[in-house]
């Protein structure tokens, strides 16, 4: 007898790194956000359900992991243990049903996640953790499986088995070394995926979905990959993938099939930039049970963008969710907006990959200072104190509003949280001279290589964040641009012979291979954020624990006025390239100081599609 076929359909919305966007509002500028916010990505979810609804079509929501900092809310979050978090109360609001982790979930300690992930309203999923003998063990499931019904198109409901697994990049017990090492364990991708995947399959799940909190990166399977996303989608079982961590939305289409991912593959943004919406076909056989048929992924946007410095939004918030996070938000704003100091210099980061960063020079200021009284009567407090400070905010796949802003007068909390958003602890290392040339060369290789007298080629490499752009503050070098980068993202040397580093002195005298530094930077970036390879053999120095952002602060209350004698000197330029230029992207707030690079010759061009202000800089 002919195996009778009936179909129906799944949909799985998803979000991913929320970074506690909870709210379209940007509290480090106190002022609303139109591109952003799960209140906003509320109204799509409930766009896309009634659509669902209509056309007989079950639905899930996912969230994709790193939703618990980033934003001033999960500070006073963070301390307020009265009530569920509010995260997960959104979550609750908005009936998730499964959630995954990521790296930055882990940033506050275990103690901290277990209490949050306790308060979840859905099941929360990771697939590769394993929480070492006698460390605080997390609610979490290595998989979880959901039963739902699916009405086919005879109009009858059968029941599904949906199989859910997550992963969380095995870097993340590195990153956050000082909490973590001894306590989990995080598996690779593949292996872990593979094993998940048996399991859901042995407890006869119909569907499986991925939330992987990774990213596109190297086209094969390689050993401790951060951004697994291309084997991932080859991987055989999987339905649909839910990717993040790198922030970049995909598809950049209305829809994509699968075909060039492997299988129905969404990364939805950040910061609750986009909704991700996979459509599945499900085929149901009298004598087989369910297949998967056909596929679409695609992501909806809560803003276009114009070629001009404001946003069209499309999205309204939802009115329940803004309601219900009030409280919180007033408080917030009312606790940032606390005065700590003044400043008679603008600290901004638009131009910080091509010249100076004030607030960077802040930063280090306030590391240096920390560091010197930390070392006061240690032998090593005689060598030279170095201070090594990246741009937090730089645009890039962030968008043209990730900029640090912050005019001449009142200081205030916020503007701490602007100049360091990260709850990265202060490190000081002992290096030698060869390795602060290795650690500027991977800091260096953010930027192309520049033919000489090419005209407009862009000066960012598309694929090197500008966080991992560090500048070493009590040096002078220059970056020679016509030279190749030394170092992959991956922290590899290139060729042996691959320099972009020139005429690296400390005070006016060039820097000796054997010389000794100290060198103030962060938990992140000594703990390997970044692959800063050189980093390795960095000897730590034991100093009193403190959070980066604690001292800033404090370097600012104990000073009546920050001036431009308060912040360390830029130390770095490009070398001159005659006859040649290169393309730049900043945010559109930059015009507003352009008068200030009296020493370099920049030429205003225009307002892109993405919404940032393009520049055109001489070398």
């Amino acid at each position: 007898m002919k195996d009778r076929l009936r179909r129906g359909s799944l949909r799985v919305l998803a979000t991913t790194d929320l970074h506690m966007n909870l709210r379209g509002y940007d509290y480090l500028s106190d002022q609303p956000n139109p591109t952003i916010g799960l209140t906003r990505i509320a109204t799509l979810v409930k766009q896309a359900r009634a659509e669902a609804r209509a056309n007989g079509t079950t639905c899930l929501l996912v969230d994709n992991g790193d939703g618990l900092q980033g934003t001033p809310l999960e500070n006073l979050a963070h301390h307020d243990h009265d009530q569920p978090h509010p995260l997960m109360r959104a979550f609750g609001m908005l009936n998730y049903d499964a959630i995954g982790l990521g790296n930055h979930d882990f940033n506050f300690g275990l103690d901290a996640l277990r209490q949050t992930l306790e308060t979840a309203p859905c099941p929360v999923v990771c697939s590769n953790l394993e929480c070492q003998a006698g460390a605080i063990a997390l609610p979490t499931r290595p998989t979880v499986l959901l039963h739902r019904t699916i009405q086919c198109d005879d109009g009858v409901d059968r029941p599904l088995r949906i199989g859910i697994l997550s992963l969380v990049p095995p870097q993340t017990v590195t990153w956050d070394s000082h909490l973590l090492t001894g306590n989990i364990r995080v598996r690779p991708f593949l292996e872990s995926a593979r094993d998940a995947v048996a399991d859901l399959k042995a407890k006869r799940a119909d569907v499986i979905v991925a939330l992987a909190h990774t990213g596109f990166g190297a086209m094969e399977a390689l050993k401790d990959q951060e951004n697994a996303l291309h084997p991932l989608t080859k991987l055989e079982g999987l339905d649909a993938i839910v990717g993040g961590h790198t922030h970049l939305p995909y598809p950049l289409s209305e829809a994509n099939t699968g075909a060039d991912a492997g299988c129905p593959t969404v990364l939805p943004g950040a910061a609750g930039s986009h909704l991700g919406v996979v459509d599945l076909e499900l085929l149901w056989f009298e004598t087989g049970g369910w297949r998967v048929g056909q596929s679409t992924a695609a992501l909806r946007a809560v803003a276009t963008i114009g070629g001009a410095p404001s946003y069209a939004a499309e999205t309204p918030e939802d009115a329940k969710l803004v309601e219900l996070l009030q409280p919180l938000h007033d408080k917030v704003r009312q606790r940032i907006a606390e005065p700590l100091g003044h400043t008679d210099v603008a600290l901004h980061s638009y131009f910080s990959l091509f010249s100076t960063n004030h607030g960077s020079a802040l930063v280090a200021a306030a590391q240096t200072d920390a560091v010197r009284r930390l070392l006061n009567g240690q032998p090593e407090a005689e060598l030279p104190i170095l201070s090594a400070v990246a741009p937090g905010k730089s645009g890039g796949r962030s968008g043209p509003l990730n900029f640090t802003e912050i005019w001449e007068g009142p200081l205030r909390l916020r503007d701490v949280a602007s100049l360091h958003a990260y709850p990265d602890l202060l490190r000081a290392v002992l290096v030698d001279g060869r390795t602060l040339i290795e650690w500027l060369e991977m800091s260096a290789s953010v930027f192309n290589q520049i033919l000489p007298g090419s005209h407009n080629m862009p000066l960012q490499n598309d694929d090197r964040p500008g966080h991992n752009f560090d500048v070493l503050f009590g040096l002078d070098y220059r970056i020679d641009l016509s030279a190749p980068a030394r170092f992959t993202a991956c922290g590899q040397v290139v060729a042996p012979e691959n320099r972009r580093i020139r005429d690296l002195t400390w005070r006016g005298q060039p820097v000796e291979q054997e010389q000794k530094f100290i060198v103030a930077t962060n938990s992140y970036r000594v703990s390997g954020g970044g692959s800063f390879k050189a980093l390795e053999t960095a000897i730590q120095l034991a100093i009193k624990p403190i959070q980066i952002s604690d001292l800033v602060r404090n370097y600012i209350t104990e000073r009546p006025k920050i001036a431009r004698g308060d912040l360390l000197p830029n130390p770095w330029r490009f070398t001159h390239l005659p006859q040649t230029t290169v393309l730049l992207q900043t945010g559109p707030g930059a015009q507003r100081y352009l008068q200030d690079m009296v020493d370099q010759d920049v030429r205003m061009l225009e307002i892109n599609k993405d919404g940032f202000l393009e520049l055109e800089l001489s070398l």
